[in-house]
């Protein structure tokens, strides 16, 4: 956890000061973004996990001890920045996000790849093919009986969307911020990053978070996945404000209003996905299957709106 922190305080830094930021912001910024990231993770642990402890203040009395969900991460970077956007030390607060979108996705990816030197790196799903009984696939698990399992290595999978994500982050914000195709008279670039970043880490823990035994489930049924809700919440609101933008440039259009509803589409299916998961345990492969091409939908269908801002602006 440690290591994460600090990757991501070098991360944004990099970011964050070549894309114009003051240097002064992050003495504020990366301190607020760490404690609150810390306090927001461990609070929606405990709000799904009560019988672990002697209430919230038992919660936090054993902060070293493992339990935290990582959606809180991406709640406490985003209150971070507005806290520091009401110092007036940064006008622009999407300047901040800009640069915690990719640095979000790395330091997600080390925070899943730690996993693997414990017995966490598993899903509910038994890999049963001798073939695919390895990582990346796979981890080798004891079960309460002492025998061996082969389980989904659900954390290692994670890790490589992740880093798989901060690349391509990595390159829109280098592409957006850099290139001079995407002037600031015919393109809004900055948030543009930070909004794809919301939705491509959203549409990746939807799905595989699906495949944990030990999901952060709601505290009143037992099978209702928060981070699912809170990710497609998140990814949702993400691409609201990425039409919003395209329409304030450009007006409603036939690919835009077609794009939205996709969108729709992709996150009714990754719903309805899951439910056939819930209710039909064997049809998992077709349903994973589905739920994959919704969220990968939904990322294209973010990207297309993104750039589909600049396309049709003359």
């Amino acid at each position: 956890m440690v290591l994460a922190m600090v990757l991501f305080a070098f991360l944004f830094y990099t970011l964050y000061v070549s894309g114009g930021g003051k240097r002064r912001v992050l003495l504020l910024y990366i301190p607020l973004a760490v404690g609150l990231s810390f306090l927001c993770s461990r609070l929606l642990y405990w709000f799904c996990h009560q019988e672990q402890f002697a209430g919230i203040a038992g919660a936090f009395a054993q902060a070293l001890t493992p339990g935290y969900c990582m959606t809180g991460v991406l709640v406490g970077t985003l209150l971070a920045a507005l806290l520091t956007r009401l110092t007036t030390l940064e006008k622009k607060t999407l300047r901040i996000l800009d640069a915690v979108g990719p640095s979000l996705a790395f330091t997600f990816g080390v925070l899943r790849l730690s996993a693997l030197f414990n017995e966490t790196c598993r899903g509910k799903i038994e890999v049963l093919t001798e073939n695919n009984r390895h990582l990346p696939l796979a981890a080798t698990i004891t079960n309460a009986l002492g025998e061996t399992e082969y389980r989904l290595a659900t954390f290692m999978l994670e890790a490589i969307l992740f880093f798989l994500l901060f690349v391509v982050l990595l390159f829109l914000f280098i592409r957006l911020h850099y290139s001079k195709k995407y002037s600031k008279k015919k393109f809004p670039r900055t948030g543009a990053v930070y909004y794809l970043a919301v939705v491509m880490i959203g549409s990746v823990e939807m799905i595989l978070d699906s495949t944990r035994y030990d999901s952060c489930f709601m505290p009143f049924n037992g099978f209702v996945s928060l981070v699912q809700i809170l990710s497609a919440v998140s990814a949702l609101a993400a691409f609201v404000l990425i039409v919003i933008r395209c329409v304030r440039k450009n007006g409603w259009s036939v690919p835009a209003i077609l794009c939205s509803v996709f969108f729709l589409a992709c996150i009714a299916g990754v719903g309805i996905t899951e439910y056939l998961i819930q209710r039909h345990g064997d049809w998992y492969r077709s349903c994973y299957l589905g739920m994959g091409i919704a969220c990968l939908g939904m990322d294209v269908l973010a990207v297309l709106m993104t750039f589909f801002t600049k396309k049709i602006h003359k």
